[in-house]
């Protein structure tokens, strides 16, 4: 969550395809290629789905509607 008592944001341009995004404000102008551990993207609610992102490619996550029935709507609205 950004503070001001962090200080301004600086926009940076979208590195180019194939390039690398580099870390403002880090000793070194750090760089990553991926994170060091992937992390699981998950979609849950109305419809589900989940992909794990490491940061080395775009991902794309496919998701499955729930279904919702007569009786889960009457449920929802009449407390039965």
């Amino acid at each position: 969550m950004f503070s001001p008592a962090m200080g301004p944001i600086y926009p940076m341009p979208p590195p180019e395809p194939g390039g690398r995004a580099s870390v403002v404000g880090v000793p070194g102008g750090a760089v990553a290629k991926r994170l060091k551990t992937a992390r699981a993207i998950t979609i849950t609610g109305a419809m589900n789905g989940s992909e794990k992102f490491d940061g080395s490619k775009d991902i794309e996550i496919n998701v499955t509607a729930n279904v919702i029935t007569h009786e889960d709507i009457d449920s929802m609205f009449m407390g039965e």
